[in-house]
């Protein structure tokens, strides 16, 4: 018998990059972030630079991330984007499908951790 974490982690590998910023856009609206890029083609952009950059003028927040599929890990020029953007005080995230699935995504759109 499948559990319901052994659900959601079989739904996070199947799911796509694709499919995870679909659902981070349509959470971000819900959450008062009203302006958002993505990187059309990585091949025309800085190499590294955040796949995502969402803006909510209605919070004050402008979030950087990184939208990785299950098991996938940071190249390391993505990893180094991230981190210079902590370190300049930016709001910076890698995410994954079993941060959505388990909320993480939802909390950190909400609220400033």
């Amino acid at each position: 018998m499948m559990t319901s974490e052994d659900y959601r982690e079989r739904q996070a590998q199947a799911m796509s990059e694709e499919e995870l910023d679909a659902n981070v856009m349509d959470a971000a609206r819900r959450f008062g972030f009203t302006l958002g890029y993505h990187t059309f083609d990585s091949r025309r952009s800085d190499i590294g630079f955040p796949d995502r950059i969402l803006v909510s003028v209605q919070q004050k927040r402008v979030l950087w991330i990184e939208e990785k599929r299950e098991g996938k890990e940071p190249a390391p020029y993505q990893a180094a984007w991230i981190a210079a953007l902590l370190e300049c005080g930016q709001e910076a995230y890698i995410i994954r499908p079993s941060d959505w699935y388990n909320g993480i995504v939802e909390r950190l759109l909400r609220t400033k951790p």
